[in-house]
């Protein structure tokens, strides 16, 4: 499958050294993934307090993503 390009990179982008992405709202967050490379499943949102993303909520989307895996 194909995914849709990316319009604006400055508010959706690939987390560096992990299968996730990352929207930007003004001060909240919200880290997902692809399933099937067609579908974005949203794992969890946070008010992002500094530049980098906490590491807290990649592992928490990270476990997101492996309890969710295939369901769709």
């Amino acid at each position: 499958g194909e995914r849709g390009s990316i319009v604006n990179i400055d508010q959706f982008w690939k987390i560096q050294g992990y299968d996730l992405y990352e929207w930007k709202g003004r001060k909240s967050r919200i880290l997902c993934y692809y399933e099937n490379d067609c579908t974005i499943i949203n794992t969890n949102g946070f008010i992002k307090k500094s530049r980098k993303t906490p590491t807290k909520q990649i592992i928490r989307a990270e476990n997101i993503r492996k309890e969710c895996e295939g369901i769709l």
